[in-house]
């Protein structure tokens, strides 16, 4: 059993990653490359992330011109109350017969599937839950599968997943949103300084008091994102991992010039395409926590 564990993490590095097109060109080009196995597609209004996401009608048109690709698509933010309904009727519009999983967080989304008999395409993903494996084991009994939290060490990733039920996905590279708030602090904070500028540019970045980083901070109509400074990134650290399904390379903050030199990194297994992005990437929290003091000191 465990040999056999061994060996399947390893073939990830080949065959199973989980890619995210930043547009509708790079999407089309993915489902054409024989390399990519499985793309996942981010839904227009259903992200809190920087990406704008992808129509529906793209999105079926895709499903149905596809023939090679797993396609799922992630619905990754909070509603409320009275959106139930748009995201009831948008979930219908979509062919989920072809969609391979829909990822999400809000658990509303599960109730709605669970309704039309589709819990076999449930992933839950939640970047800061998951981070014990009774957690995930727990998920894993009203899901096809979960995402385990990019907000913990390395070390911690391997003990849980030495402990998982079945094999789960896991978080590859990316960049981790450390705050989100559904209220409109940039347009109240702009309202309240009286600037004359639009809060839903996304050009605005925080600069902490003791650190030098600068922080990308992005608001819109849902709410309030703030991303840490640097990309994380594991490569080799993947070989050693046991339970391991698929591994998501996300594409956030990046344009799609940029997101395809990472794709060429995990795809020709080389992480030295990966330290000579023009963008600093590390192993961020994965590596080592801190605590950041008010005199300036931190604790490791």
């Amino acid at each position: 059993m465990w040999r056999w564990l061994s060996h399947y993490s390893k073939e990830i590095k080949m065959n199973n990653y989980i890619f995210e097109p930043v547009t509708k060109k790079q999407a089309i080009s993915m489902c054409n490359d024989n390399r990519i196995k499985h793309i996942n597609l981010t839904i227009k209004n259903c992200t809190k992330e920087l990406k704008d996401g992808f129509s529906v009608k793209f999105v079926n048109k895709l499903l149905t011109n596809n023939n090679n690709t797993k396609i799922s698509i992630s619905l990754d933010r909070i509603f409320s109350e009275d959106e139930i309904e748009y995201v009831k009727k948008l979930l219908e519009e979509i062919n989920l017969e072809k969609v391979q999983y829909v990822f999400y967080s809000d658990l509303a989304i599960h109730e709605i599937l669970q309704e039309r008999n589709y819990q076999n395409k449930l992933v839950y993903d939640a970047y800061t839950y998951l981070t014990n494996y009774m957690d995930v084991n727990a998920y894993l009994t009203f899901n096809e599968n979960v995402v385990v939290s990019n907000q913990i060490s390395v070390q911690e990733i391997e003990n849980l997943l030495n402990n998982v039920n079945k094999p789960v996905i896991i978080h590859g590279f990316g960049k981790s949103v450390i705050f989100y708030s559904k209220r409109k602090l940039m347009k109240n904070y702009f309202k309240y300084r009286r600037f004359l500028k639009n809060p839903y540019k996304k050009s605005y970045y925080l600069q902490e008091e003791y650190r030098d980083g600068y922080y990308h901070i992005y608001e819109n109509k849902f709410g309030t994102s703030i991303y840490e400074k640097d990309y994380y990134y594991l490569f080799s650290e993947l070989e050693k991992f046991n339970n391991v399904d698929e591994v998501m390379i996300h594409s956030a903050d990046l344009k799609a010039k940029e997101y395809n030199a990472i794709v060429e990194a995990y795809l020709t297994n080389d992480e030295n395409k990966l330290k000579a992005f023009k963008y600093e990437v590390g192993k961020g929290i994965m590596s080592a926590t801190s605590i950041l003091l008010k005199d300036g000191k931190q604790n490791e």
